[in-house]
């Protein structure tokens, strides 16, 4: 995807308090509701960034409204954990509007063509990173950041090795 790499405006998140991180969905919604989206935002780039905060079940973004979108999760505190987490967060230029959805699920459809621009399941994705309940993944959820952590690097690659590979 053309836009992947800079979809966050990273030195403009401001981090959840620990208020908003420590509430529970009061609603009980696997669904949140986005607003403010970039035009072109794709169902791809919308997954890759909601499934950092729990396993992204199905995405519908607006026909009429293409700005605006439904991420529903597989259980309401993993909408809850990105709620808290993507609400004003800047994304190309625009701040994002993200609450929990009067909606509890996005209307099961039994066939979802591939490659559908507005709709899409994602439910048997492999990218789902929270396959088991309470794993050490869900302690590692953080707010997005420009900070990149690597790990397991190659011994035998010196430090200016990754900085070439990661420059803009």
């Amino acid at each position: 995807d053309a836009h992947d790499d800079s979809l966050l405006d990273l030195d403009k998140v401001e981090k959840p308090t620990s208020q908003d991180l420590d509430k529970p969905s009061k609603e009980g919604s696997n669904t949140v509701m986005v607003k403010n989206l970039p035009k072109d935002i794709t169902l791809k780039q919308l997954f890759r960034l909601f499934s950092c905060f729990g396993n992204v079940m199905k995405i519908k973004i607006f026909f009429s409204n293409p700005e605006n979108a439904l991420v529903e999760f597989q259980d309401a505190a993993q909408a809850s954990t990105a709620k808290s987490y993507l609400n004003n967060c800047p994304i190309r230029g625009r701040q994002i509007a993200v609450s929990i959805s009067k909606n509890p699920i996005i209307i099961n459809i039994p066939y979802i063509p591939e490659g559908h621009k507005y709709l899409a399941d994602f439910s048997n994705s492999k990218e789902h990173r929270y396959r088991i309940a309470g794993s050490k993944n869900c302690n590692n959820i953080a707010r997005p950041s420009p900070v990149l952590h690597l790990s397991n690097l190659c011994e035998d690659k010196h430090e200016d090795f990754y900085i070439k590979l990661f420059e803009g």
